[in-house]
């Protein structure tokens, strides 16, 4: 009496494993894109999250609070590298001796990844108005079909997040431009 085993052939395998791989060739870019969209409204989200304390931290603590990006203690026009939040007392965009980091956002080191804003610094007074600091910090996160947000800063510091009126799939700044997004 012969006694039979299981097993697979080795054709069965190869289909098996085939199959396999053409669904998982296929699953991948998928995964891959959705992942990169989770992370821009990741990165949305926090940047909006640091301008709100931004306003609030200047009310709560009564003085002029600066949110930029610092090169040399001073505000620059690298929106993309780590942006700091500090009291500012002075008004002078720059991170002297006596005043203190509150917060700090990590830098976008992804090339397809741009922030911009119109001016070197975000600032709050102590009443929570932005006064001449006023525009839309915008992020953009450059794929087929790009993903982006701008957040609009008013004088009064109110800020509200901008729309895509012309509906080409990137939202506009307060000027009504679509966002800059990397070339």
């Amino acid at each position: 009496m012969h006694q039979k085993t299981g097993g697979y052939t080795l054709t069965e395998i190869l289909v098996s494993t085939s199959i396999a791989a053409i669904i998982l060739s296929q699953a991948i870019p998928a995964l891959s894109d959705f992942t990169q969209r989770q992370k821009a409204r990741q990165d949305i989200t926090s940047l909006q999250m640091l301008l709100n304390a931004s306003r609030e931290q200047a009310l709560s603590l009564g003085t002029r609070v600066t949110l930029c990006p610092l090169l040399n203690n001073q505000c620059s026009n690298n929106w993309n590298a780590e942006l700091h939040l500090f009291t500012d007392p002075n008004n002078n965009a720059r991170l002297d001796p006596n005043e203190m980091i509150l917060h700090t956002l990590h830098e976008a080191a992804d090339q397809n990844i741009q922030r911009h804003f119109n001016n070197k610094a975000i600032s709050f007074d102590s009443r929570g108005f932005a006064g001449h600091a006023t525009g839309s910090l915008s992020y953009c996160l450059k794929r087929d079909k790009p993903t982006g947000a701008s957040i609009i800063i008013s004088r009064n510091g109110r800020m509200r997040r901008g729309s895509d009126s012309n509906q080409d799939g990137i939202p506009e700044t307060a000027s009504g431009k679509n966002i800059p997004c990397p070339s």
